[in-house]
């Protein structure tokens, strides 16, 4: 007697095979090299960009410390500690000229790629210590 519906189901698949198994691992490594190679890119482009704006706010900072006190600070440190207090609506308003980045052991404010910012005293100008961003 053959088996057929009465007797139960006919069990003729045995899995994937050695080809198929292959090809998915093929296919799902393709997809992970492409995800984090774009991850990659997009944290680079994330990293030049706050680094244009950190670089905006740290010039800023540094132009309106000298218009109040008539001179360029001697560290980037220095805003962090240093507060302004300026008139503001019949009353004075007081604030740091900057807040806290992040800093390294010798509490030198790092940028997003983790190299420190470089005051320049003479001129009065800010750039940042990353090899090939130092002209951003």
């Amino acid at each position: 007697m053959q088996p057929g519906p009465s007797n139960g189901p006919v069990l003729t698949d045995r899995g994937f095979g050695i080809v198929e198994t292959m090809a998915v691992v093929v296919v799902v490594s393709v997809l992970i090299f492409v995800v984090v190679n774009h991850y990659g890119r997009t944290i680079d482009a994330s990293r030049k960009t706050a680094l244009k704006a950190e670089l905006t706010t740290l010039r800023n900072t540094v132009t309106l410390y000298r218009i109040l006190n008539a001179r360029c600070p001697d560290s980037l440190a220095e805003l962090v500690q240093a507060e302004y207090i300026l008139p503001y609506n019949d009353r004075l308003f007081r604030a740091d000229y900057l807040r806290a980045y992040a800093r390294d052991k010798q509490q030198n404010l790092l940028d997003p790629f983790g190299n420190p910012y470089i005051l320049n005293a003479e001129t009065c100008t800010v750039s940042s210590g990353t090899p090939g961003f130092t002209s951003y």
